[in-house]
């Protein structure tokens, strides 16, 4: 299936995002200024360099994937849309802002690309989740850097103020800490962005163990300190998966599921940020991948999920849901969308 011929154009689009309609978290619920539930459906998809190998060296898979993606963003973007899809998710990074080895301009350069990129998503009526992706490689180190990403979160802001359909991720995965450390970090974050940068908005803030985890004691916490900065607090709660070997969606490693996750999304406002094939361990299972999505679909945003972006759009691992070559669906995209996605809600 080619992602922007018949096949996906003959789905159901939906009505646009809305460029004007503002978002807000109401209860467990992201919800639009009509008070109407908002449920993201769509892709984390690589639109901007955001890693360079140790010693500055250019990744050269990453640099084609992202000058595809610029080169060709409109109507990218508009085959993602046609696809059911409503949100997409957007890596961004420090180390390549300050460091750029890719683009030309420096980190002036970087925001001018980032500001195109993101009116593309917007104008094919696209959600657009931003979300800085440092703290994977940083892991426990991001207590001593966390603040560092504060300039870059300024002037991404600055480039967004006026359009309540770009939601942040301040902290992509963090892990190598406790719960009792993560808490003050993403206080400070929340902080910095409400009263330094005045941003009222939806703010996506992931848990520890790469985001896998789910503690209503700490996030419970974090919901209070958001109250006492503005109601409603407008934060969702970022929540991960990935098969981690197992060939099913099923036995103990849905158990893990049903007996962490599920019984809190009617407590607390989540919203999957990443869900893929493959992180490294066993073999790519495309049969998880589909009972889960369908899992999620059919169980879990009906309980009260707020949605689920897919992991990747376009890569060279077993995560990619379109070729790199022929920018087609691959099975793994054709499953995301057969099993994610459908008339927007």
């Amino acid at each position: 299936m080619l992602v922007g011929g018949c096949d996906a154009a003959a789905r159901s689009t939906g009505p646009k995002a809305g460029q004007g309609a503002s978002l807000s978290v109401r209860g467990n619920e992201l919800v639009a200024s009509n008070g109407r539930r908002v449920v993201l459906r769509g892709f984390v998809v690589y639109a901007l360099p955001f890693y360079y190998d140790t010693g500055g060296v250019r990744d050269p898979a990453l640099q084609a994937v992202t000058s595809y993606a610029w080169t060709h963003r409109a109507g990218l973007f508009a085959a993602i849309r046609r696809t059911g899809a409503n949100a997409v998710r957007i890596p961004i990074s420090l180390g390549v802002y300050e460091h750029d080895r890719y683009l030309p301009g420096g980190g002036a350069g970087y925001l001018r690309r980032l500001s195109q990129i993101v009116g593309a998503a917007r104008a094919a009526g696209l959600y657009v989740i931003l979300v800085w992706w440092d703290s994977p490689d940083r892991g426990a180190q991001l207590l001593r850097s966390s603040r560092t990403l504060f300039p870059m979160m300024a002037a991404v802001h600055r480039l967004f103020v006026h359009d309540p359909g770009v939601m942040y991720e301040p902290y992509n995965e963090p892990h190598g800490i406790s719960w009792g450390e993560w808490l003050p970090t993403m206080v400070g974050a929340l902080r910095y962005w409400r009263r330094s940068l005045g941003y009222h908005g939806v703010l996506i803030f992931d848990t520890i163990g790469y985001s896998w985890d789910v503690s209503p004691l700490y996030m419970q916490a974090l919901l209070d300190a958001a109250r006492l900065l503005q109601r409603p607090p407008n934060v969702l709660f970022a929540n991960h998966r990935y098969p981690n070997g197992a060939s099913c969606f099923c036995g103990a490693n849905r158990q893990t599921w049903t007996r962490s996750v599920e019984p809190y999304l009617r407590t607390f406002p989540v919203v999957g940020t990443e869900y893929g094939l493959y992180d490294g361990l066993g073999t790519p299972s495309v049969n998880w991948g589909r009972g889960f999505l369908r899992y999620v679909a059919r169980r879990a945003i009906p309980d009260g999920m707020n949605g689920a972006i897919a992991f990747v759009w376009e890569w060279v691992d077993p995560n990619s849901m379109t070729s790199p070559t022929t920018h087609r669906l691959t099975r793994w995209g054709r499953v995301v969308v057969s099993e994610l996605l459908g008339p927007v809600s």
